[in-house]
């Protein structure tokens, strides 16, 4: 033997027994001085090859054979004696034999960290995938120690879990120094395939896992057969709470998710049935804590929700629809709008706040509830097919809280039931017929000076505008700026006319295009002292606003008439005030000149150019409020009180009421029935134009397109203001055919190309 190779034999001697003390007796410490000499002797033995680096590399690769026998070694024994243990005791021995095993790799990683620094990067720089001694270590325990007992290993650690299930005491640090040892002897894998964690998912999550699974499988049903399902839905927090706990105290934080969802598929999503069963059970008894439960426990499944979200919507359409058939109809089968909105808005109320609080607003029920309330709001009892009758109901509430004689208590309270006003416009489908109505409801509120307020009309213009855009409000602010004007234009004409000696004028002029009016289509002669201030009116008109034309519209025109009669028996006079339309002051007046103060049928057809049906109307409202009486040609009364054109009429001079003022401008059901068909006519022709328009738009930014596209596109541009159908479009498509604004692409039926 030379020099050199007894001076390594020596210094290898000297270097095992070093070796054997760290492994075996790490916890008694090394002292410094032994710790420098072992640094020492192994930093030697690159200088014993006489000088040689290929020799030297050489004694350092031997070096770093011995170190690997002599940990197989140590290991090997090592693994006979924590076999030997079981259950809690064989994890404690791991944990106590592991953190030993750790310090010494750590130690020994500084004595040959010489070895490192030439000899391992030497031969990674030729290419050779050698250990640096550290991972050399580990992967040798990993290859000795935990491949041969890590079954019993996680059979224990399972086992521990489970008692600590079952409410037992357990000590967790040896479970979690377990998990740290996988994560740890994974992290020397030098498989490329093959994560850091994969010794720990492997060989601990998913034993883990299947414990878990089987474990919550026997106790679920354990459970179950001796309680109910609600009983065990409300166990089912506690429980998984309990676990999340456990698994951020012993697993890696990557194990959470997997082992959560397998708890919770066993205890949630195997069950989803039973949940949704009870789910709609609370829902009928409005259990709000306890649908905010399964909401939470439902969440955290994949989909868990989607069930739930579908009964909640077809609970709250059933309800609302069941809510709708107890409202009472009328003779005519109509419903009180106010009740109706009430009822609407009760049902909402108590429904939003279930999303609200037992939902989170959780815009998976949010577009339940929503699409919930568009069903039954649109297709219920009352509206019976008619696509236009929730804007007629609703308007007709609205008209009634804008109404002079609403009985509202405050401006705050009636703000808040236009709020619920355009809470349920957001659900109505045909917004445009709501539009439509609307804007007839307001004229007529404006044109009567009937509003309740100019600060809540503007109220609601503005809701309405946040809610449905400019557009749908543009002609409803015209026409308050027309009211606005006329103001003005009143006060002028007054101030240069004074021939008004007996009759207070004042005149709305209004813009064609924004109000829903026009002018009566029959004739009508007026009485001479207000013709005579119609003229007046006009010429001062139309001197300061050249080139524009009136038209009297003398159906909504109104007139206060006073009357004044001797009371009997004392002949103290008594004035009465009746509010009148223009047509039955036309009528009354005819009783100033009257020859015996009788004035006939025939006469007044004659004197006031009126048709049948308005004289009818007129007098049949006169002589209900017994104001005018029906006589023979001679003045006496007659028993027979049906209006004929043979009638005669005579003013009531013992007229009496205990009201000064009445109104008499009453509109009859003749006319509201046949407003409501003109107004279902004109929603109509606006919908024939508004799906017209909208069609040429598509074709004329696509140039071609298939049948199914453009009614697809159709629906989906007009949708925010009405659904058109598809009969519609289809004549609306035909009719731009014949218009030559589309034409059929030749050789297809059923695609169109756009005509420029």
């Amino acid at each position: 033997m030379n020099n050199s190779n007894r001076g390594f034999e020596e210094v290898s001697t000297f270097l095992k027994d070093g070796i054997n003390q760290i492994l075996q007796r790490v916890d008694e410490g090394v002292s410094y001085d032994r710790y420098m000499n072992l640094y020492t002797g192994a930093s030697l033995t690159n200088t014993i090859g006489a000088g040689s680096h290929k020799g030297a590399h050489i004694l350092g690769g031997q070096l770093y054979s011995k170190l690997w026998e002599q940990v197989k070694d140590h290991n090997t024994k090592l693994l006979k004696n924590i076999s030997a243990y079981d259950g809690k005791l064989l994890l404690k021995k791991y944990e106590e034999e592991w953190k030993k095993y750790v310090l010494a790799s750590s130690i020994l990683r500084q004595v040959f960290s010489y070895v490192n620094r030439h000899w391992v990067k030497r031969e990674h720089d030729e290419g050779r995938l050698v250990k640096d001694i550290y991972s050399l270590m580990i992967s040798e325990w990993n290859d000795s120690v935990f491949t041969g007992i890590n079954e019993k290993l996680i059979i224990a650690a399972n086992s521990e879990i489970e008692n600590w299930r079952n409410n037992e005491i357990v000590e967790t640090t040896p479970i979690k120094t377990l998990t740290d040892s996988c994560i740890v002897l994974g992290s020397v894998n030098t498989k490329s395939d093959y994560s850091e964690i994969y010794t720990y998912k492997k060989y601990f999550e998913e034993p883990v896992i299947q414990g878990t699974i089987e474990y919550y499988t026997k106790e679920s049903k354990k459970y179950l057969s001796s309680h109910t399902i609600k009983e065990f839905i409300k166990t089912v927090e506690p429980i998984l709470i309990a676990e999340e706990s456990r698994i951020e105290k012993i697993l890696h934080n990557s194990s959470f998710t997997p082992v959560m969802q397998a708890a919770e598929k066993v205890l949630i999503q195997d069950h989803l049935q039973n949940y949704e069963a009870e789910f709609v059970s609370f829902l009928e008894n409005y259990v709000v804590d306890d649908l905010y439960l399964i909401f939470r426990l439902l969440s955290r499944i994949p989909n868990g929700l989607v069930g739930s979200q579908s009964l909640f919507q077809e609970f709250v359409n059933s309800t609302g629809l069941s809510a709708i058939e107890k409202i009472p109809l009328d003779k005519d089968d109509n419903v009180d709008p106010t009740l109706y909105v009430e009822k609407l808005i009760e049902v909402h109320d108590v429904y939003s706040h279930l999303t609200k609080v037992s939902f989170l607003n959780n815009p998976g029920f949010t577009m339940a509830l929503d699409r919930a309330f568009k069903e039954f709001v649109n297709k219920n009892s009352v509206c019976k097919g008619s696509t236009s009758k929730p804007s007629e109901i609703l308007n007709r509430h609205c008209d009634s809280l804008l109404k002079k004689g609403a009985k509202i208590a405050d401006e705050s309270q009636l703000e808040t039931r236009l709020n619920q006003s355009i809470t349920i416009l957001r659900y109505i489908e045909d917004r445009d017929a709501f539009q439509d109505l609307y804007r007839r409801s307001l004229s007529r509120r404006l044109v009567n000076e009937q509003s309740v307020s100019f600060d809540a009309e503007k109220s609601m213009i503005a809701k309405l505008k946040e809610l449905c855009g400019f557009d749908f409000t543009n002609k409803l602010t015209r026409m308050f700026n027309d009211i606005e004007i006329n103001q003005e234009l009143n006060s002028s004409y007054r101030e240069l006319d004074s021939s008004q000696s007996n009759i207070d004028f004042s005149s709305k002029i209004l813009n064609t295009a924004a109000w829903p009016l026009s002018a009566p289509k029959h004739n009508f002669n007026l009485p001479h002292d207000l013709s005579k201030i119609v003229d007046s009116y006009t010429g001062f008109y139309t001197k300061r606003h050249q080139g524009r034309k009136l038209n009297w519209l003398w159906q909504y025109s109104k007139a206060d008439l006073k009357l004044t009669l001797k009371q009997k028996p004392s002949g103290a006079p008594i004035t009465y005030i009746f509010t009148v339309s223009t047509f039955q002051y036309a009528i009354l007046s005819l009783f100033n000149t009257a020859e015996d103060g009788i004035v006939s049928y025939a006469s007044v057809s004659q004197t006031t150019g009126l048709p049948s049906n308005v004289i009818d109307a007129a007098f049949s409202i006169f002589t209900k409020s017994k104001l005018i009486l029906i006589v023979d040609s001679t003045g006496s009364p007659i028993e027979d009180k049906k209006v004929t054109p043979e009638s005669f009429f005579k003013l009531n001079t013992g007229f009496k009421s205990k009201k000064l003022k009445m109104n008499l401008n009453m509109p009859l059901k003749a006319d509201q029935k046949k407003e409501a068909i003109e107004a279902s006519k004109a929603i109509r022709e606006d919908r024939r134009i508004v799906i017209q328009a909208a069609i040429v738009r598509i074709m004329k930014t696509k140039k071609s397109l298939k049948h199914s596209l453009l009614v697809n596109e159709t629906i989906s541009q007009l949708i925010s203001r009405f659904k058109p159908s598809v009969p519609d479009i289809k004549r609306a498509i035909d009719a731009l055919i014949d218009m030559e604004y589309i034409e059929r692409a030749s050789g297809t039926t059923d695609t169109y190309n756009y005509l420029a």
